[in-house]
């Protein structure tokens, strides 16, 4: 039987709240268990990755450029190449949980990870350094959400 579009949104939601109440009353709610929570992390990633623009980076001082020089990185390119990606524009809302599955050998899947097919916190010398705390205020706010709210699609005549 095909699945519906708020069929599989509603299902990510329950998986994404399963995964939570289970760690929070494993844990309690702490600094531990935002680190522990792989769904929750991996749907942000994939957001990004499938809502990423233009990373630009504003040179002050390099050897290459002249200062003042506006770098910038095709991320949504990098982000849907399917050779970096199977099925590149479909959203697939846990596929960094499994870091065994062949897609992810060797590639770093944690959410602060950078890799030159996940650019979305820049990579390489200049990668952003607020990688480490943008995350938990993202896992705040999707957390505080799923839990706290009944997310629904308006309703259209």
């Amino acid at each position: 039987m095909p699945y519906t579009t708020l069929q599989l949104i509603r299902n990510m939601l329950n998986q994404i709240q399963g995964e939570i109440n289970k760690i929070i009353d494993e844990i309690g709610w702490n600094r531990n268990a935002l680190n522990q929570f792989a769904k929750v992390d991996s749907f942000i990633k994939e957001s990004q990755r499938l809502n990423a623009s233009v990373q630009a980076i504003h040179i002050l001082r390099w050897n290459v450029h002249t200062p003042g020089t506006l770098v910038e990185v095709a991320a949504f390119a990098t982000h849907l190449d399917d050779a970096n990606y199977p099925n590149p524009t479909k959203l697939d809302p846990f596929p960094f949980v499994d870091k065994t599955k062949a897609a992810n050998r060797g590639r770093k899947v944690e959410m602060v990870s950078t890799h030159a097919d996940f650019v979305a916190f820049g990579h390489g010398l200049h990668v952003c350094p607020r990688r480490f705390f943008a995350p938990d205020v993202l896992r705040l706010i999707l957390v505080h959400v799923v839990m706290n709210y009944d997310v629904r699609f308006r309703r259209t005549s």
